[in-house]
């Protein structure tokens, strides 16, 4: 905010703090000096034209335009040298700061100079009035002493009339001045200076608006894009289309005089040049004062802001063309002003940016001039490398929302067996699944980067060897250790299932036919015949676990080992290569696996789980909101996933920041202005070829000097002398005479 006051007040008064203190002084009493002048008092208090307006009254007009300048030139050296580094070349703009402040002292001299001649007094003020305004304004603002012996408007015709007698004969360069003058005037009397103000108004308003998400993401980019289109189209549009109306009549009294119709096109252009650049100056300006954060660089030009100013001032030249060629060809400014609407909505719809034309209008908006100002624009903001977040800001807007619904149980079963239902009987025919063996299983398995990370993980399992054997020692604080401290293994098998498991090995079935005993008998049928006497004899082969743990746990390895950490560093990989399970996978590589079932089948087998069976009479409730949904995918995935499927689909080729694109996009905005001003001048000369020219000797201006004249403002009208009464005649008698 304080950034924003000391610019305001370094443009209203020309410096800053309490140095603005005399300029508010000089302003009060300069309020004074041009009521006593016959000129509205409140010019005083806007900068630049205040000092136009103290030339008026001391009779140097000229000086005053000339002044004017110099003031603007100044003002928009200030402002610019706050946000442009000048480096090395600081000397050299410090000497032009310098020369202009002298060439601007010798005109104010000259001014004041006329100044004392119109109040009649001494030159002794010249220099107070030059080094001291705030002395001097108010002493001759608001002194009964001090008056004016001419007043404004007559010293301002009375150098129209001079300038008449200069120049009794057209010339090219004459008409150029004249024109170029008679414009001027038009800015300074007629309202044109309006379009300034409004063009920072209209500005402040969108982009306080569009500055939020502009440079950042695609939607932001974008209609940031179109805003500062239309504000440049909405400029240009209004800085011309009365421009040529306002003057056919006046046009073709000149052309009568001897006009010529190239130095007023030449003049026209210029100023709507100038007025173009300014607004457009002003625009990029108060956009920076708003906050609109532009990029750092630009593509073509170093500074962004520089860059995409030079875009905003190519669209407002050429809606300025287009509206100069609109203002030529109407009888007058109502009908001007009753198209104008309607070249700026056509301009907005078949922008084709925010709104989306159809195919048919598709050919429409190549011609229009925001089509292309749009994509320029939107080229230099960087549009396809800025996220697109609308999808999730509308998915985030809809949390609360519920989506699902409440199915009943049975129903749903009865459905999932009608086969009379076509989509699930063809869903319960399908087959599924596919054969593999366990060979393709390990690929598979193997090219998973998800099972190999969980295969490689750390198990940290931080336990040493004491900390393992007091752990299964201690019954009190871990139940799961007492229960199986107090579980028993084993079996009581009588002597005849033991014989029938030794019968069994291998080493049994090679010696049992084996003879023995000189050849006699078999050492099966030895075994058969000793272990059948006691063949039901049960041997209690039974022992509890913690009995087993006890004499484990105290070997003494075990002991001496109790720092040790038996787990560190073990993963899942390494408990199943200690357990050869990767060598008995490669032994059966070519085992298959049947993995192929019928979906109607495995329907009816889930269905006739008696679980279910009994939930036939309730219903499912399916409603989830959708914030629970993003909740259980996961809101930052969620969200990563729909930007970057959304930025990825609505990217444009014709929106990448390449110089090429906006080299091109440049090029067409300046062949739409030069193509608009060639049909411009082509309007105006073609009208005014059908008017002749006076036979008459030429005077110069002097059928002009009323044109000139009405665009002065009008002095306060000074009361009129009562009429005096008419002197009645008196009437005579005639004389009769009686005639006998």
């Amino acid at each position: 905010m304080s950034d924003f006051l000391n610019t305001f007040m370094a443009v209203f008064t020309g410096t800053t703090g309490i140095y603005a203190i005399p300029v508010v002084i000089y302003m009060i009493g300069l309020c004074g000096i041009l009521r006593k002048s016959g000129i509205r008092p409140w010019w005083a208090f806007v900068p630049c034209v205040r000092d136009f307006m103290l030339a008026r009254c001391a009779g140097r007009i000229k000086e005053g335009r000339a002044l004017l300048v110099l003031e603007v030139i100044l003002i928009v050296m200030r402002l610019v040298g706050k946000y442009i580094v000048i480096g090395k070349f600081a000397l050299s703009v410090a000497a032009v700061i310098l020369a202009l402040i002298l060439i601007q002292l010798i005109f104010l001299i000259r001014i004041v100079s006329g100044l004392v001649k119109v109040y009649g007094r001494s030159r002794w003020w010249i220099p107070l009035f030059v080094f001291g305004s705030f002395i001097a304004t108010p002493i001759w603002g608001f002194s009964p002493a001090f008056q004016p012996k001419v007043q404004a408007d007559s010293l301002q015709k009375q150098e129209l009339e001079a300038e008449i007698k200069e120049s009794m004969r057209h010339t090219w360069w004459t008409d150029f001045v004249y024109s170029l003058r008679r414009s001027t005037d038009y800015f300074m009397f007629k309202g044109d200076w309006k379009s300034l103000p409004i063009a920072v108004a209209i500005t402040a308003i969108v982009a306080s608006i569009a500055r939020t998400d502009f440079f950042y993401t695609m939607e932001g980019t974008i209609k940031g894009s179109l805003a500062l289109t239309c504000i440049a189209i909405w400029n240009g549009s209004f800085n011309s289309i009365q421009t040529i109306s306002r003057e056919k009549k006046k046009l073709r009294e000149m052309k009568k005089d001897g006009m010529h119709i190239s130095s007023f096109l030449v003049s026209t252009m210029i100023y709507q040049i100038m007025l173009c650049l300014l607004q457009t100056f002003l625009t990029m300006y108060t956009c920076s004062l708003i906050g609109m954060d532009f990029p750092d660089e630009g593509v073509i030009i170093t500074s962004s802001m520089v860059e995409i100013g030079v875009t905003m001032f190519l669209i407002t030249l050429a809606a300025d063309m287009v509206c100069l060629t609109i203002s030529a060809l109407v009888r007058d400014t109502v009908a001007a002003m009753t198209v104008m609407p309607f070249v700026l909505v056509i301009q907005l719809v078949f922008s084709g940016s925010v709104i989306n034309v159809s195919v048919w209008s598709d050919t429409i908006s190549k011609y229009t001039i925001s089509n292309y100002g749009v994509k320029c624009i939107a080229a230099q903001a960087d549009y396809n490398n800025n996220p697109m977040v609308m999808a999730w800001d509308i998915l985030v807007d809809l949390r609360e929302s519920r989506v699902g619904t409440v199915i009943n149980i049975g129903e749903s079963m009865d459905r999932l067996q009608d086969e009379s239902i076509p989509g699930i009987a063809a869903i319960r025919a399908m087959d599924v699944g596919k054969v593999f063996t366990i060979g393709e299983v390990r690929e598979m398995v193997d090219s998973s980067d998800a099972i190999n990370a969980f295969l490689d993980k750390d198990l940290d399992i931080d336990l040493t060897v004491g900390e393992i054997i007091d752990m299964l020692r201690d019954e009190e604080n871990h139940p799961f250790v007492k229960s199986l401290r107090e579980q028993t293994v084993g079996k009581i098998f009588t002597i005849g299932e033991i014989r029938d498991m030794i019968n069994a090995t291998d080493a049994m079935k090679s010696v049992r036919d084996k003879k023995i005993l000189w050849g006699i008998v078999s050492v099966g049928d030895a075994l058969d015949l000793a272990l059948s006497i006691f063949q039901d004899t049960e041997i209690d082969i039974t022992f509890k676990v913690g009995d087993i743990l006890d004499k484990f746990l105290s070997m003494g390895d075990l002991v001496a080992n109790r720092d040790k950490k038996p787990f560190e560093g073990l993963t899942v990989r390494k408990i199943l290569e200690k357990a050869h399970v990767y060598s008995l996978l490669d032994n059966m590589g070519e085992v298959k696996i049947d993995a192929t079932f019928n979906v109607g089948k495995l329907i009816d087998s889930i269905l006739s789980i008696k679980t279910l069976q009994n939930m036939r009479d309730k219903d499912l409730d399916l409603t989830m909101s959708i914030g629970q949904i993003i909740d259980l995918v996961g809101e930052q995935r969620v969200h990563d996933f729909l930007v970057q499927s959304t930025t990825t689909a609505m990217q444009v080729p014709e929106y990448e920041r390449t110089s090429e694109n906006i080299a091109r996009y440049w090029r067409i905005l300046f062949f739409y202005f030069l193509g608009f001003a060639a049909a411009a001048c082509a309007v105006i000369a073609v009208e005014l070829s059908f008017v002749k020219k006076d036979p008459r000797p030429a005077t110069g201006f002097s059928a002009d000097v009323t044109v000139a004249e009405d665009l002065i403002p009008d002095a306060p009208a000074k009361p009129e002398p009562p009429a005096e009464p008419e002197k009645k005649k008196p009437v005579r008698k005639k004389k009769t005479e009686d005639k006998q």
